[in-house]
Formats: structure tokens, C-alpha cells, sequence
């Protein structure tokens, strides 16, 4: 525009610059002196200015959401008239648009996630006020700085009286990336347009492509009599010139959302104007692909041509909720994902006036007042900004601001004042809090938020027996407190934790037992359940309930072999039989699960490459597989696997330096490391290696003591560190290394008689004696060298129900070895190649017993 066309002021605001040209005019960026802040004014072109009637109903509507005060809905502040123009006083918002960023590609899972969300939360907010959008695309969708969501320009479209009326289309900075509240810079922008027309029903349809921010996203804009929006994110009844209602705002979301995961458009490439508007009026986009299934399948049901049969925005906002849960249900499945389906009643659509919607609106509002707010914002603090903060700033900081904010909330509103509603979003908090407390490395506190979230679930299920996501929220908080039982290795309090939480599943698959994703829960708890029998070394029974759930499972993912989640239940059930065959000596048997596991999770994170979950899993997928193949004596190819899980690992650590469970994933491959390379004779690899694992894990387990996995992690690195003094010659060193391994699992082993850890430590404490006996006996030291050894074996018999796994049975033949007992030896020796354990070492321990002629 002409820059001496540029007003100086409109009434109290003074005009400092030009953001952008948009479809309804330019939009000014403006300094309001009355009340001191700066604003976004929009100008509406003469053939868009609203009729009187027009007017008073968009201010109407404008007053109604700005006095919501959602912090996800750009505000209106005001109407103006000047000189014979309209200007809108929007709210100035600093950031970019959603298109660009989609654009960029610089969105992670969780940042979608996240902004979905947001959208989502303000259409909600919008729509129980009876106000539709209208024209939901990426490019009304602004995010500022710090992340958040401004949805811009509700309810503009609708109010377009002229027959031309406006697509609803907004202006913003030339490049895209300025700010407005009136939002991005649209397709009309000066010298970016290509315009052309063609026919429509006897209309006629002007389509603008193009535009200076190079957005793919708005690059259509229709303006064919009543029919207003962007064409790429229009329902079929407003491309037919129907009836919109907040039904049509959703199916828009759909698209958005579809744009948003797979980044492209949801039509055809090459299609033009003409056939898009064809598309859309019979509901034909493409369908979602390349994205994780909870989300396609939400994208279907915004996308079904019935709007009544379409997700509300509350059901939507939920669903979006549960799926945010997918990591917690991820860890809870025994490295599986799942998708949780929300119950919600179906009978409340869109069949329902607004007015109705209005009033339970209000309703519900009248029944929460201040204490849904509060808990609101506490959930909205630990989704939102929590996760930010964990990668951002130091653990201890963000335990602060937990703390703060739980407390504030549980301080003012007591539970015996809750209603069901606000007790479930209560028990939410707590298990948040629990999954932040457990991924900070906190066990302890974890565990305290995990038994209040048990406490209030059980409540709520006492109150509402058939509410279905009731009993989910408390199987999982069972499930966590089993979980984190058995990580402390109390395993009787793990066991009965289990057991409570397989009831819970069974109740489930009781009430609707058409409904796969609760048989899924039951295999899932029933494999929680052969975890413990497997610790207390009853592998039979262990076993059998691992094949069972992976029948189960099989039979569930082939009924929907796109259900990415059914596909990573599968490969986890492959897994963790395999991981029961393997201990139970059946190599051949356990390689067979561990490509099967492998390969799914393969196709898994090829569908998805940026979900950092399914990487993390197909990480652990290498780990198992290099192990076996290592006793199974093919060193290349194990090589191969510990090599890719390191690969993996150090891209995570990269994503998510933080996290405790990518901390630990990269020290597990560094150990795996360490191994070949000692085993290769690359002393000074294997030594960085295992130093590196060491400090990780001191780091970890100094963070969180009770976590008797790290500390047995601990033990194994200084273990295994001291075999590499031991090769190097260097034999004090050795032995300091073995005692502090001990020093570190003694307090286990003593607590094994109450059900402690015992396989591990006391597998960490046999290598450390067998590695004792050898530093003394290389030092001429005869007599302590037999001792050392013998308390190896002491060891072993004091753990006896482990003594017939594969490592047990190896270091029992060492020690035996070490102490010329070969007639002994050999029985152990020929099982162990009977099973297929042909390691190198074992392989030189069966040379040296067929050598002594015993």
C-alpha cells in the first residue's frame, strides 16, 4: 500500500508501522496510549466492512471471548471507525505462524502434540459460547516464544455480510515469521499473488496461489458467494455453502492436524482450485499416513462427512490428553506403546443446539468455579512447561517449582471438597508428578505420588464402578507402585502390586470384551506378572504366561496391521519371551524372538523415524540381540548390534541430555561396548568405554540410591573396569575396582532373603571374586586366590534358584577352573555348549578341561 495512505492515529492509537497486506486489508502494528500497550489493527477493505447489524453481532462475539480470557485465543480488543474506515484492535502477539514452522520442519512429536492440544483446548472454550471459527488453518495459528498457542481471527468469517464476503483470511508480516494477532501474512500479499479464475455451479471462484511467505498452507482462498475459508481446511458443508457449525471447525482440525504430523498438504500435489473445492465438498482429502496411529485414527473421526458423527472439542482436547499419556503407558507395557480409547458418551453431539451448549457450558463452569482452575492450571503447568524446563535448566530447580505448584493447588482446595471430576484431575496430577519424579531419577518421591494417585483412583472407582477410564487411571497407578517395587527390589510388594493391576485389566476386558485395547492390558500385566516369577527364578511358570500373552497379542495386531501401537505391543511380547528363553539356557530359541522383536521395531521406527520412544525401544531391541549372538559366539555380528544400539543411544542423548532413561540407555551401550572391545584386545577403547558407563551410572545412582538397578549397573562397571586392569598388568588396581563393586551390592545381597535383587548382584558379586582370586593369584598370592574363589561358589550356592541360568552356570565353571576342580567343571562346561554358549572365554575353559584329560 500507498505509505501515505497510512493513518498517523485512530483514536487513542498511535500507528507505528505496517505488519502485512491481508484479504480484508493492512494490518498496522499500534501503540494504545489510553491504557499503555501495544495492539494489532487490522483495516477492513470497503468491499469487507460489516452492515450495522454485522457490526453489533461480531462486537457481541468479540466481547464474549475476550471476556474468557483464554490465554489460547488471540483478544479483540475493540472496533473502530475513522474517516470513513473500520479497523479491528486486536491483541499483538509476538512469534511465528504455525504454517511456517510446519514449514521449517523443526516440529518434534511433542511439540505437535503440545500445539495440538492448545488449538484444541481454545475451540473448546470457543464453541461452549456458541462461537465458530470458521476459517482453522496453520496460518491463524500463531506460537510465540515461549510456546504458546494463539489461535487468531474466531468468528471473523462468519460476520462477512458483502457477496463476496471474506474468507476470513488475515494479514501479517511479509516474511512470516512477525506478528500481528491478526496473524500471518495471507496469500493476497502485494507482488505475490497468481490469480485465477474458474467456474463454479454457476458462480464464480477466484483462487489466489502463492503469496510472499511461500506457505503452502494458505494458498487457496475462495470467495464464492456465502461459501467463505481456505479451501484446503474446509468442511464439506461449507464448501457446499451449508449450514457451519462448530462441527465444521472441527473437521478442519483434522486437516490441520493431518498438515501438522505429516507436513504436506491433505490434497493431492497438482490439484488445482477447482478440484479441491470438488474434493472437499464430498470429503475427500488424502488419508493420514506417516504418523503415530492414536493420531490417525483421532484425524479419521474429525474427518467423517456426518458432522454429527465427528469428535466435539472436548472429546478431542481428551483424546489429545490421553494420547499425551502415551509415554507413561509406553514404559507401563514393558517397552510397548498403547492407545488408550477415551470413554466418552457419543450421544452428545452436534445434533445438540448451541444454546444447549451454552448452558451446560455454564453449567459445568458453575460446578468447578475456582478449584477446576486451579487444577487446570496445575496439569497445564506439568504438560505444558515441565517437560520444557526438565531439558532446559537443572532437576532440582524444576522439583522446586512442582512442589510450589502441587502444593498451592492441594493446600486450597481440600479432597473431601472435590467433586469426581476435580478427584480425577487430582489423581492426574499426582501421576504426573510420579512420571516426572521417576524420569528426574526420584524413585522414592515418585513412589509417595504414586500411592496418593492409588489412594484418590480407588476412590473414584468406589463412586463410579462402570466408568471404564476410572479403573485405567487406577491400574496404572498399581502398576507403578508394582513397578517401582520391583526396582527396589522388593519383590513380594511388586508381585501383589502386579496382581492388583491384572484384576483391574480383567474387570476391564469384563465390561466390554470386544474391546482389544483391554485384552491388551490383561497380557500386558499378566507379562508384569512373569517379570517377578522370573526374578524369583520360577522360569517355567514364567514362560508359559510369556507365550500366552504373546498369542494374545499376535492375534490383536493381525487383526489391524497399521495400528503402529499393536505393532510395538508385538515386538515387546517377542522380547521379553526371548529374554525368558535366554536365561533359561535356549539361545536358539531366544535369537528366533529377538529378530522378530528387532525387525517390527525396524518397520516401527522407519514409519516414524523422529518418535525418540520407538528409538529408544529399537536401542534396547540391539542390546538384546548383540548379547545372545555374543554367547553365541558370532562376534561380528554382535559387534554389529552393540554398535547400532551406541549409534542410537548417542542420538538420544543428544534430543534429551536430561533424561535419566536416555542416560541410562547410552551407559547400557557403552558397556556392551567396553565388552568386545576388552574382548578384542582394544584395552584402551574398552577402557573409555566403561569409564564413561561408569560415570553415568555414579551420576544416576547417586541421584536416586533406591534404585537397585543403577547400582547394580554401578558394580558391573567397576567390574568390568577391573578386568581391564587385570589384562593391563595392573593387579591392585583390579582388585580396588572388584571391592568396590562389592562394597556397592553387599547392602543387596543382605536384603535378598527379603526378596532384594538378587540374580544381579549377586551375579556382579561372583565376577568380582572370580576377578579377586585372579589379581591375588597373578601376584603369587596362592592362598587368597583360592579364597576368593571359593567365595564365588559360596555365592552361588547361597543363590541356588539362579544357579542354572546361562551366566550363573559360566562363572561356576570359571571358578571351578580357577580351583583345578575340572572333573567338576565339565558337566557345567558341556551344558552350556549344549545350549549354545560358545563365547570365546568359555570356548578356551572347554580346550583347557579337554587338556587336564579329566
Amino acid at each position: 500500500m500507498d505509505p501515505a495512505d497510512t493513518p498517523e492515529r485512530v483514536g487513542s492509537i498511535r500507528i507505528d508501522g505496517v505488519l502485512g497486506e491481508g484479504g480484508m486489508g493492512t494490518v498496522y502494528i499500534g501503540f494504545d496510549e489510553t491504557l499503555q500497550r501495544k495492539v494489532a489493527l487490522k483495516s477492513i477493505r470497503a468491499d469487507r466492512r460489516l452492515g450495522a447489524v454485522a457490526t453489533k453481532r461480531f462486537l457481541r462475539e468479540a466481547r464474549t471471548l475476550s471476556q474468557l480470557e483464554h490465554r489460547g485465543i488471540c483478544r479483540i480488543h475493540g472496533y473502530e471507525e475513522q474517516d470513513g474506515c473500520d479497523y479491528l484492535v486486536l491483541e499483538y502477539v509476538e512469534g511465528a505462524t504455525l504454517g511456517r514452522h510446519i514449514q521449517s520442519g523443526s516440529l518434534t512429536g511433542r511439540h505437535r502434540l503440545r500445539i495440538a492440544r492448545q488449538i484444541a483446548d481454545a475451540l473448546a472454550a470457543a464453541h461452549a459460547k456458541g462461537i465458530v471459527h470458521r476459517d482453522l488453518k496453520p496460518d491463524n495459528v500463531m506460537i510465540t516464544p515461549d510456546g504458546q498457542v494463539k489461535v487468531l481471527d474466531f468468528g471473523l468469517a462468519r460476520h462477512a455480510d458483502a457477496p463476496a464476503a471474506g474468507a476470513g483470511d488475515s494479514a501479517g508480516p511479509a516474511d512470516g515469521t512477525g506478528t500481528g494477532g491478526a496473524g500471518d501474512p495471507d496469500s493476497a500479499s502485494p507482488g505475490g499473488s497468481d490469480e485465477g479464475s474458474v467456474g463454479s455451479a454457476g458462480s464464480a471462484s477466484t483462487f489466489r496461489t502463492g503469496g510472499s511467505d511461500g506457505s503452502a498452507f494458505t494458498s487457496l482462498v475462495t470467495e464464492a458467494g456465502r461459501v467463505v475459508g481456505t479451501p484446503l481446511f474446509m468442511s464439506p458443508e461449507q464448501a457446499r455453502g451449508g449450514r457451519v457449525s462448530t462441527a465444521s471447525d472441527m473437521y478442519s482440525f483434522g486437516l490441520l492436524l493431518q498438515t501438522l504430523w505429516s507436513g504436506r498438504s491433505p490434497y493431492p500435489e497438482g490439484v488445482d482450485g477447482r478440484d479441491i473445492m470438488r474434493m472437499a465438498r464430498r470429503a475427500r482429502s488424502l488419508a493420514p499416513s506417516g504418523m503415530p496411529a492414536p493420531i490417525s485414527a483421532l484425524i479419521e473421526r474429525l474427518k467423517v462427512p456426518a458432522p454429527a458423527a465427528r469428535a466435539t472439542a472436548v472429546e478431542t482436547l481428551e483424546r489429545l490428553r490421553w494420547i499425551e499419556d502415551r509415554p507413561a503407558r509406553w514404559l507401563r507395557r514393558g517397552l510397548g506403546a498403547a492407545l488408550l480409547l477415551i470413554a466418552v458418551g457419543v450421544a452428545v453431539k452436534y445434533t445438540l443446539d448451541l444454546d444447549r451448549e451454552r448452558s451446560l457450558a455454564e453449567q459445568e463452569r458453575n460446578i468447578a468455579n475456582q478449584r477446576r482452575g486451579q487444577a487446570e492450571q496445575l496439569l497445564r503447568f506439568l504438560a505444558d512447561d515441565l517437560r520444557d524446563k526438565l531439558r532446559a535448566v537443572g532437576r532440582l530447580d524444576i522439583l522446586d517449582d512442582v512442589d510450589a505448584k502441587a502444593m498451592e493447588y492441594y493446600a486450597a482446595v481440600p479432597e473431601t471438597e472435590l467433586s469426581p471430576g476435580e478427584l480425577n484431575l487430582r489423581a492426574q496430577g499426582l501421576y504426573q508428578i510420579g512420571e516426572v519424579r521417576i524420569e528426574q531419577g526420584d524413585l522414592a518421591a515418585a513412589m509417595d505420588a504414586f500411592r496418593r494417585s492409588l489412594a484418590l483412583s480407588a476412590q473414584l472407582v468406589r463412586q463410579a464402578p462402570d466408568d471404564a477410564q476410572a479403573r485405567v487411571r487406577l491400574g496404572y497407578a498399581y502398576y507403578w507402585i508394582g513397578d517401582g517395587s520391583f526396582q527396589q527390589g522388593d519383590l513380594a510388594a511388586a508381585l501383589s502390586a502386579f496382581e492388583s493391576s491384572r484384576d483391574v485389566a480383567q474387570e476391564l476386558v469384563e465390561l466390554e470384551p470386544d474391546n482389544p485395547e483391554w485384552r491388551l492390558e490383561l497380557a500386558s500385566e499378566e507379562s508384569n506378572i512373569a517379570r517377578v516369577y522370573q526374578a524369583q527364578g520360577d522360569r517355567e511358570a514364567a514362560t508359559d504366561m510369556l507365550r500366552q500373552r504373546l498369542r494374545t497379542v499376535t492375534d490383536i495386531a493381525a487383526s489391524d496391521p497399521g495400528r503402529a501401537d499393536w505393532q510395538v505391543e508385538l515386538a515387546s511380547s517377542h522380547l521379553i519371551l526371548g529374554d525368558a528363553l535366554e536365561q533359561a539356557g535356549e539361545f536358539e530359541g531366544a535369537l528366533a524372538q529377538y529378530r522378530a522383536d528387532a525387525d517390527i521395531m525396524t518397520m516401527v521406527v522407519a514409519s516414524d523415524p523422529r518418535n525418540v520412544q520407538w528409538l529408544d525401544r529399537l536401542s534396547t531391541s540391539h542390546s538384546y540381540l548383540g548379547t545372545v549372538l555374543r554367547r553365541m559366539g558370532d562376534t561380528r555380528a554382535s559387534t554389529e548390534q552393540f554398535a547400532a544400539q551406541q549409534e542410537i543411544a548417542d542420538v538420544l542423548a543428544g534430543v534429551d541430555a536430561a533424561s535419566s532413561r536416555f542416560r541410562d540407555s547410552l551407559a547400557s551401550g557403552l558397556g556392551n561396548v567396553s565388552v568386545i572391545r576388552r574382548t578384542a584386545g582394544d584395552l584402551d577403547a574398552a577402557s573409555e568405554a566403561a569409564s564413561r558407563a561408569l560415570a553415568i551410572y555414579t551420576e544416576l545412582s547417586t541421584q536416586d540410591p533406591t534404585r537397585a538397578r543403577w547400582l547394580v549397573s554401578r558394580a558391573r562397571c567397576h567390574v568390568e573396569l577391573g578386568w581391564i586392569h587385570q589384562l593391563l598388568g595392573e593387579h591392585r588396581s583390579a582388585q580396588d575396582k572388584a571391592r568396590s563393586a562389592l562394597d556397592i551390592v553387599a547392602p543387596l545381597l543382605a536384603a535378598t532373603d527379603a526378596n532384594g535383587p538378587a540374580f544381579e548382584s549377586a551375579s556382579v558379586a561372583t565376577r568380582a571374586q572370580l576377578l579377586t582370586g585372579c589379581a591375588f593369584a597373578q601376584q603369587g598370592e596362592a592362598a587368597e586366590a583360592r579364597g576368593a574363589w571359593e567365595q564365588s561358589l559360596a555365592l552361588q550356592r547361597q543363590f541356588s534358584h539362579f544357579a542354572e541360568r546361562p551366566n550363573m552356570l559360566a562363572l561356576r565353571a570359571r571358578a571351578l577352573l580357577r580351583l583345578g576342580r575340572h572333573a567338576e567343571a565339565a558337566p557345567v562346561l558341556a551344558k552350556l555348549k549344549q545350549q549354545g554358549h560358545v563365547a570365546p572365554l568359555l570356548t578356551r575353559c572347554l580346550e583347557q578341561t579337554a587338556a587336564s584329560g579329566d
